[in-house]
C-alpha cells in the first residue's frame, strides 16, 4: 500500500511472524508461543497504516476513498479465494454438521467480522479449533474493523495539530489497562474483539511517531534492535497457550520486540544478515502463507483423524503450504495487488464473489450441511437433534446426581464422579436396566474443571495458568471450587461406598495431576475402591 518506501528489514519480521504461527499451528513443540505471530502482524500493521495516513495527511493528500480501496485491494481478493477453496473443500470432506458450521462461518468471514462470531461460539484454543479451517481468519476481522476506524482518528488527531504523540501513547495504556481488565472478565471476548486489540495497532503507530524524530545513534538502534529480537523470540519459544491469560501483561513482551525491532532494522550494521532473499520473500508471500496453512492443517486432521502429527507429517504439510501459497500468491494476490484494474472493477468482482460465497453459504446452512451427499443409511445418523443428544446425556444422570446419601438397599454401592463421560457411563448402565442392579449415587464435576481433586493451595495456578478451560471462562473457577468442595464434604460417600468410577475428558495438562487427585480419593475412600 501507498506512499511508503520499502523496509526490507519489515518483510523479515513479517516472515518471523508467520513461521512462528504456522509451526504453533502445526504443533511442533518447541513453538507453543508461536501463536504471538499475529500480534507481531498487528504491530506491523499499525506502523504501516499509521505511517501512511499521516504522511498523506500531512501532505494533504489524504482520502479515505483511496485508503479504503487500497485494504480492499491488498486483502480482500485472497481472501475470498481462499474462503472460496475451503468451502469447496468443504463439500468434498466434511460431513452435513461440519459444513453447517463451515457455512455460517464463510458468511462471517466474508464480510470481515469471522472474530466476532468466534467469539460468541468458541475460543481459539479450545478443542474442536482443529475442525475450524477457517478459525484464522478472526485476525483478519480484526485487521478490517480496525481500518474502518483508525483514519478517522488519526484524521482528526492530526487536523487538531497538537498533542498527537501523548493522545496515542493514551490511547495505548488505557486500551493495554482495558484489554487485561477485560481479559479476567470474558477471556475469549478480549482475545477475538478489536477494541481489546487497539493497543497492539498503536504501538506501531507510537512507533512511527518516535522513529520520525530520528531518536538514536547506528550503534545504539543495533542494541535495541538485537533487543527486540530477544523479546519476540522469548515469547515464541517461552509462551505457552495453556498456561497464560492471553492477551495479558505478557502481551507487551512481543508488541515492545515488533517495536523495537521495527524502529531500528533501517540502520543496522548486519542488516545482510537480516535482509537476505529467502526472509525477504517469505515476508513477501507470508499473507498467502497465512491464509494457506491452517484450512491445509485442518482438512489433514479432519480426513486422518488418528494420525500422528511427527516430522514427516510436518514436512509434507509444509510443502503443500508453500505450493497452494504460491498459487494464490501468483494468480489473486499478486495481479490484484499490483494490476491497475478500475476501481469499478475491484468492487464488483469482490461484491459479486462475496454474494456468490454467501448465498452457497447460506443455502448450505438451511439446507443442514446438505445431507444429500451422503447415502441414505448415514442421512439417519446424521439428523441428530442436538438438543435432544445433551438432555439424553444427562437424563439419566441428574437424578442420581440429586441423591444424598446411598439407599441401603442391600445392591451393590457405587458412586460415580466426572463429567459427560460420567453421564454416559450411567447410561450404558441405564441401556439394559443394569443401574437398577446397584445403589448409585453419583457427583457431577463439569468439563471445564477438568479433575475431580486439587489440593486448595494449588487451585489458583492450576485454574489461571494451567487449565485453559477455566482461563478461557472465569467465570466457571466459582463452580469448578463448589463441585470439588463438594467431593471432600460429602466424603462420607466415598467411604460408604464398594467401588468408586472416576470418569472424565482427560487433558494432556491435567497429566500431573492425576495421580495427586486418584490417590486423595483413595484415601478419602478408605482405599481399594477406584
Amino acid at each position: 500500500m501507498g506512499n511508503y518506501s520499502f523496509r526490507s528489514d519489515i518483510q523479515g519480521l513479517r516472515a518471523i511472524a508467520v513461521i512462528a504461527v504456522i509451526l504453533y499451528h502445526f504443533e511442533i513443540p518447541i513453538v507453543k508461543g508461536g501463536f504471538v505471530g499475529v500480534d507481531i502482524f498487528f504491530v506491523i500493521s499499525g506502523y504501516i497504516i499509521s505511517k501512511t495516513i499521516i504522511q498523506k495527511v500531512e501532505e494533504k493528500s489524504f482520502n479515505f476513498r483511496d485508503f479504503y480501496f487500497s485494504r480492499i485491494k491488498r486483502l480482500y481478493p485472497a481472501l475470498l479465494a481462499t474462503i472460496f477453496t475451503v468451502y469447496l473443500g468443504g463439500l468434498v470432506f466434511l460431513s452435513p454438521i461440519d459444513l453447517k458450521e463451515l457455512s455460517t462461518t464463510s458468511i462471517f468471514a466474508s464480510i470481515g467480522v469471522s472474530n466476532i462470531y468466534f467469539w460468541l461460539t468458541s475460543g481459539y484454543f479450545d478443542n474442536f479449533a482443529s475442525l475450524k479451517p477457517l478459525l484464522h481468519t478472526w485476525s483478519l476481522g480484526v485487521e478490517f474493523q480496525f481500518y474502518l476506524i483508525w483514519p478517522f482518528f488519526i484524521f482528526l488527531i492530526y487536523k487538531l495539530n497538537r498533542f498527537q504523540f501523548t493522545i496515542i501513547l493514551i490511547i495505548t495504556i488505557i486500551s493495554g489497562i482495558v484489554s487485561y481488565k477485560f481479559l479476567k472478565l470474558n477471556a475469549t471476548g478480549a482475545f477475538f474483539l478489536m477494541p481489546f486489540r487497539i493497543h497492539e495497532f498503536s504501538i506501531g503507530t507510537l512507533t512511527f511517531l518516535i522513529e520520525r524524530k530520528g531518536f538514536g545513534r547506528k550503534t545504539i538502534n543495533n542494541g535495541l534492535y538485537i533487543l527486540g529480537a530477544v523479546l519476540i523470540f522469548i515469547a515464541i519459544f517461552k509462551f505457552n497457550s495453556g498456561k497464560l491469560s492471553f492477551p495479558g501483561k505478557v502481551v507487551w513482551i512481543p508488541l515492545c520486540g515488533t517495536a523495537l525491532m521495527i524502529y531500528a532494522g533501517s540502520t543496522l550494521y548486519f542488516d545482510k544478515i537480516i535482509n537476505n532473499k529467502l526472509l525477504i520473500h517469505i515476508g513477501e508471500i507470508s499473507y498467502s502463507l497465512y491464509l494457506t496453512h491452517w484450512p491445509i492443517f485442518v482438512f489433514y486432521k479432519y480426513i486422518t483423524p488418528e494420525s500422528i502429527i511427527d516430522y514427516k507429517t510436518i514436512t509434507c504439510l509444509l510443502l503443500l503450504t508453500i505450493i497452494f501459497s504460491h498459487l494464490l500468491y501468483r494468480f489473486i494476490e499478486k495481479p490484484f495487488r499490483l494490476n491497475n484494474y478500475s476501481k469499478l472493477l475491484y468492487i464488483s468482482v469482490c461484491q459479486t464473489s462475496v454474494i456468490c460465497i454467501t448465498t452457497i453459504s447460506f443455502c448450505s446452512y438451511i439446507g443442514k450441511g446438505w445431507e444429500w451427499r451422503l447415502p441414505q443409511n448415514l442421512r439417519i445418523a446424521n439428523s441428530i437433534n442436538i438438543d435432544e443428544m445433551h438432555n439424553y446425556t444427562w437424563s439419566n444422570q441428574i437424578p442420581y446426581a440429586k441423591l444424598k446419601n446411598f439407599s441401603d438397599n442391600g445392591k451393590e454401592k457405587i458412586l460415580i464422579i466426572g463429567d459427560s463421560q460420567a453421564a454416559d457411563l450411567i447410561n450404558l448402565l441405564a441401556a439394559n436396566g443394569n443401574d437398577k442392579k446397584f445403589d448409585i449415587v453419583a457427583r457431577t464435576i463439569h468439563h471445564e474443571c477438568s479433575i475431580p481433586y486439587i489440593d486448595i493451595a494449588k487451585r489458583q495456578t492450576y485454574f489461571t495458568k494451567v487449565n485453559p478451560n477455566t482461563i478461557a471462562d472465569p467465570n466457571s473457577i466459582s463452580r469448578c471450587h463448589r463441585q470439588l468442595n463438594s467431593i471432600v464434604k460429602n466424603q462420607h460417600l466415598l467411604r460408604q461406598a464398594d467401588r468408586i468410577f472416576v470418569s472424565f475428558i482427560w487433558y494432556d495438562y491435567t497429566a500431573p495431576y492425576i495421580d495427586e487427585a486418584l490417590n486423595k480419593l483413595d484415601e478419602l475412600s478408605g482405599g481399594h475402591k477406584l
